[in-house]
């Protein structure tokens, strides 16, 4: 992260601004490591490796992070040389592609496959996921100017609320405990008159699940 991102950030709990202390700023003004401190209820939470840390490394996404920093880049499409993720940022959300001076909340970037079209915009966006997948989202577009990844949890996110201009969730909430808390708490986060863009995956009927490998692979693979 870069210093002057600091101001992105407030405390989970007590959404006030935090204090940067002990940490190492290299000479282009990014932050490698460091505490970030509430001077409310006097919590800590690290910088580790330029990514602010709101959350345990290890938690129940860890088989996520497990398949986003092993498979990095398949889904990115300077990858696998198509348009699909690029296409199906733009179709689903309806934005311009010139969103400069606003900025954009991602929620749930795992290896961030749209955090680079996110960013294509020239939009602010400050991207987030649970899991340890920030890192191979760090490794891609993390020294991207207009770019912030954190790792935090959905249900206490530690951004301003009616903040952002724009915030989408792509294949996400299916994921989550809970999935109506995780849907009811994102708007919260974005300004009057703001733009929120969600997707969840497709429920087939029964007998279809047969059919598609992935439901009968996985409970033996997870």
């Amino acid at each position: 992260m870069k210093l002057e991102h600091i101001r992105f950030l407030v405390c989970p709990t007590c959404t006030i601004s935090l204090d940067l202390v002990d940490s190492n700023v290299t000479g282009d003004n990014a932050v490698e490591s460091g505490i970030l401190k509430c001077s409310k209820c006097k919590s800590d939470f690290p910088i580790i490796r330029h990514i602010p840390r709101f959350v345990p490394l290890e938690n129940y996404a860890n088989s996520f992070g497990l398949e986003w920093t092993k498979h990095a880049k398949s889904q990115y499409d300077s990858y696998t040389n198509t348009n699909v993720s690029e296409n199906r940022f733009f179709e689903e959300t309806k934005w311009d592609r010139n969103l400069s001076g606003q900025f954009m909340l991602e929620v749930g970037c795992g290896s961030g496959r749209f955090t680079v079209h996110a960013a294509s915009t020239k939009a602010m966006v400050v991207s987030v996921d649970y899991s340890y997948a920030v890192e191979a989202n760090y490794a891609s577009n993390g020294k991207l100017e207009n770019v912030l990844i954190v790792q935090a949890d959905i249900y206490h996110l530690p951004f301003p609320k009616l903040f952002f201009d724009k915030l989408f969730c792509f294949g996400v909430l299916q994921h989550t405990p809970d999935v109506w808390k995780a849907f009811s708490v994102l708007p919260d986060y974005l300004k009057h008159g703001g733009h929120i863009a969600i997707d969840v995956y497709r429920k087939y009927p029964w007998y279809k699940h047969i059919l598609i490998t992935k439901y009968w692979i996985r409970p033996l693979l997870k």
